[in-house]
Parts: C-alpha cells; sequence; structure tokens
C-alpha cells in the first residue's frame, strides 16, 4: 500500500487554510492572480480586520508551503518552527517596505523572495 503523500491540515494550519479561501473567495477571482506587493503591503498595514486578516492568512499560506521544502517563484526558505506567523509577517512587511521598485510584482513571489532573506537556507 502506497503511503499518503499529503498531510492532512491540523489545529492552526487548518484554521490558516480556511481563513485563505475564505478570503479568496470573498476578494473574488481576479485578486487570487493578480494581488501585487502594493496591495498586500496595504492590507498588512490595516487596523486588525478582514485586510490585516488577508495579509497574515496569505503570508502563512506561502510560508507553509515553504516550510515544506518547496520553492515558490524559485524561491526557497527554510522557516525554523518556532519562528511564529507574526514574525513571518514583520519579515515580509519590512521587505515589501524596503523593496518599493518589486511591489508591482505578484504577491506571493514578493512574499517568497522577503522569506528566503529572512530565513535562508544553510
Amino acid at each position: 500500500m502506497r503511503p499518503h503523500v499529503f498531510a492532512k491540515p491540523q489545529g492552526s494550519t487548518l484554521i490558516r487554510f480556511v481563513a485563505v479561501v475564505i478570503a479568496l473567495m470573498v476578494a473574488g477571482p481576479a485578486s487570487a492572480d493578480f494581488q501585487d506587493g502594493n496591495s498586500l503591503l496595504e492590507r498588512c498595514r490595516e487596523a486588525p480586520g478582514f485586510g490585516r486578516g488577508y495579509c497574515f492568512g496569505f503570508v502563512a499560506a506561502v510560508s507553509d508551503v515553504m516550510r515544506r521544502g518547496v520553492s515558490v517563484a524559485g524561491h526557497r526558505a527554510c522557516v525554523p518552527s518556532n519562528v511564529t506567523q507574526g514574525q513571518v509577517v514583520s519579515a515580509t512587511v519590512q521587505w515589501l517596505e524596503a523593496n518599493p521598485d518589486h511591489r508591482d510584482y505578484v504577491a506571493q513571489s514578493l512574499v517568497a523572495a522577503a522569506l528566503s532573506e529572512a530565513f535562508p537556507c544553510r
């Protein structure tokens, strides 16, 4: 019998997954494919609420993929297991603020770039 290839989401991972799915459904199909760094940064800077939750869910989704060893847009990151979601979002916001010339690119590639610089694989 072949072992499962996919792990079942548990605990906070499941909650983040559901939050991202809901955010993408509410935001509409175009924003899921065309989210750029400017709009992500704007949402990350919002007061606690839907926009900030969208930011946390979006960044957490990219981080979760990269933590499993998958490269995103050619970037790899080795995010330690003790790093919190808030720290991952902070690293992303700092990178977006420091690199305004790149903010017109697709958000998931920018999050991946930010995480690869903040948490390089050694």
